[in-house]
C-alpha cells in the first residue's frame, strides 16, 4: 500500500538469451489506481543486472516526462 499523495512504481525486466530484453512498468495511486503503464522490448540480451538497471533509469525518466513526482519505486 502506498501513502496517500505518493506513486507506487513497480518494474521488471527479464532477459532471453537469443532473443532479447523485455521491460516493464506500472505507476499506481495510493489507492492502487494505474496511472501510466509501459513495457519495452531491446533486441539486445543484456546481463540481468544491467536489465533491471536500465529499467530502473527508464521508469524514472519516464515519470519525470509525466512529472509524477513523490513517487516510490520497487523491484518485482
Amino acid at each position: 500500500m502506498t501513502v496517500e499523495g505518493f506513486i507506487k512504481v513497480n518494474f521488471d525486466a527479464s532477459v532471453r538469451q537469443g532473443v532479447g530484453t523485455r521491460m516493464g512498468m506500472i505507476y499506481r495511486d495510493h489507492k492502487g489506481e494505474v496511472l501510466a503503464a509501459a513495457t519495452n522490448f531491446i533486441p539486445t540480451c543484456f546481463d540481468r543486472t544491467v536489465a533491471e538497471a536500465l529499467t530502473f533509469c527508464w521508469s524514472i525518466t519516464t515519470a519525470a516526462h509525466l512529472a509524477l513526482s513523490q513517487t516510490h519505486f520497487f523491484f518485482w
